[in-house]
């Protein structure tokens, strides 16, 4: 095997160093750094009888790629638009994040001393999969949690994705049966998840419609129900739910008029899988967050769980917000 130079996207550097090539990462193209680090490599490698099969990984993506925590700081930040880019302190261009990545309770600012660790996104391009505060930064670079403000007590819940429209039919409490092709919810009875809104459009074709119809709701209650409300959008976490029995419905079942009310699909198109949702309510505010396959651990200001739902051994559990003392709440503070 010889020396394989590739560019910026370390995504393909893995798969191909697999085929038992040495790949050289060149996040700043190539070089004749890059060039000469991949010669003398791949010599030491082969002299000392090791395999060549691995990556040289570059200047500002060898600190903290693979999941080892590499330093930097935030170089810019656009708040609005959530994401920003660290510069890595050992050189080299700067790398991607998303507002999703950062470590809850992170007051990000340019200038801010941070680590972080890189991974590739969809293709192939290094990214921050990880930003926190590295121990430079000092106490002010987190919120201030000692006052048990807000902003600094979270909650950690499981959370799961819906696109559109099913998102908003089931945050209103209208689409009471969730139905899966798999077990994603088998033995989650009783359990307090969020619901997350994905950023596009299922598309069923406007089935979802003609079985609301059927049911008798009126088109000003559809458009309300399929919409989000004000201040509310995709790519959040909207909702919070409280999830009941799940279990493996016959084709004769799925078809009846009733379940597929619940579901709002019809028998065939909907899962085998119906876990009911026994109740909803909207956060107190919305959530931005990426969403994920499958059900996902997130963490959530504490102040957006709405009234009506309580923590209590680090769980969201049903009651009042009357009978919520000091002692039932579990606060995760970022100090």
């Amino acid at each position: 095997p010889g020396v394989c130079t590739l560019g910026g996207r370390y995504g393909n550097c893995e798969p191909v160093s697999k085929m038992g090539v040495l790949s050289v990462h060149t996040p700043d193209g190539l070089t004749a750094e890059r060039w000469r680090a991949g010669l003398t490599t791949f010599s030491d490698l082969k002299a000392s009888g090791h395999s060549t099969a691995r990556v040289v990984q570059g200047v500002g993506a060898k600190s903290g790629a693979g999941g080892a925590a590499a330093s930097g700081v935030i170089a810019k930040y656009f708040s609005d638009k959530r994401f920003g880019f660290v510069s890595p302190s050992g050189g080299g261009r700067d790398l991607f994040f998303h507002e999703s990545s950062v470590e809850p309770g992170l007051r990000v600012r340019p200038g801010l001393a941070v680590t972080y660790s890189v991974g590739a996104d969809k293709r192939g391009r290094p990214e921050c999969k990880s930003v926190a505060a590295s121990d430079a930064a000092g106490a002010g670079a987190r919120s201030d949690a000692k006052s048990g403000s807000a902003d600094g007590a979270h909650v950690r819940l499981r959370c799961f994705s819906m696109n559109q429209p099913f998102a908003g039919l089931v945050a209103h409490g209208h689409k009471t049966l969730e139905t899966r092709n798999g077990t994603m919810f088998m033995g989650s009875e009783g359990e307090m998840v969020l619901l997350h809104v994905g950023r596009r459009t299922y598309p069923d074709g406007g089935k979802h419609l003609d079985i609301m119809r059927r049911a008798g709701v009126a088109e000003e209650d559809i458009g309300r129900l399929t919409r989000l409300p004000r201040g509310f959008d995709r790519g959040q976490v909207v909702a919070i739910l409280e999830l009941g029995e799940t279990e493996l419905l016959d084709r004769e079942t799925r078809c009846t008029h009733d379940i597929e009310h619940q579901a709002c699909a019809y028998g065939d198109d909907m899962g085998k899988y119906a876990t009911r949702v026994l109740r909803t309510a909207w956060l107190s505010s919305p959530v931005p967050m990426r969403g994920q396959p499958g059900l996902f651990n997130v963490q959530v200001p504490l102040a957006a769980i709405p009234d009506g739902w309580k923590v209590r051994d680090g769980t969201v559990t049903q009651g009042s917000s009357d009978d919520v003392s000091e002692t039932d709440l579990v606060f995760e503070f970022e100090v």
